[in-house]
């Protein structure tokens, strides 16, 4: 009875317990270039975005980070390029990766090759070019992991995402809200 009584006195707090939740950023490292009014380019890795600055640091740092980084104001920046480092090498993983199991897919989906006959084999040679189901999936695995992989690493260096700001407030908060979106939502377990 008293554990009922405890119960139903807790039970209404139970909201403010759950109600906010803490959400860091995520551990990514971001390399950016920003092209300020004067057509100088200042390259870095994203140190911070204030409400009206962005902060570039000098050697690879997570966002929001302890330190000093180079403050660029707002009406500073004609336009800002983001992309996410080692998006090259994660392209050239997810596409080897990728090209290797449809590869294989195809290799088994295609089966074994008939045998042809000694009968039917004048030079003997059709024993050369037979395959079994397992042999066209490791064949067509690598092959097809080679061109998965040429492809993600030429894809994954060209992602990059360029905001125009031409010196407008407008302009950089829609950029600071995207970005900041990309970097504080919360993973999906």
């Amino acid at each position: 009875m008293k554990w009922l009584i405890l119960f139903s006195m807790i039970l209404p707090f139970q909201n403010f317990i759950f109600s906010q939740e803490n959400v860091l950023p995520k551990k990514k490292t971001y390399k950016v270039t920003v092209y300020d009014s004067y057509s100088q380019s200042h390259k870095g890795y994203l140190h911070n975005i204030a409400d009206s600055s962005v902060s570039l640091a000098s050697a690879p740092t997570h966002f929001g980070e302890t330190g000093k980084g180079k403050l660029i104001q707002y009406p500073d920046i004609s336009s800002i390029t983001i992309q996410r480092k080692g998006s090259a090498a994660r392209g050239v993983i997810y596409g080897a990766v990728g090209g290797f199991l449809i590869g294989v897919i195809i290799g088994i989906a295609s089966g074994d090759d008939p045998v042809t006959p000694p009968e039917e084999d004048f030079l003997g040679l059709s024993g050369l070019f037979t395959y079994t189901a397992g042999e066209k999936a490791i064949g067509g695995g690598i092959l097809l992991a080679g061109a998965g992989a040429a492809v993600g690493g030429i894809t994954g260096a060209l992602i990059k995402k360029k905001f125009t700001i031409n010196g407008k407030k407008e302009n950089f908060d829609a950029m600071r809200m995207q970005t900041l979106e990309k970097i504080y939502t919360p993973s999906k377990h």
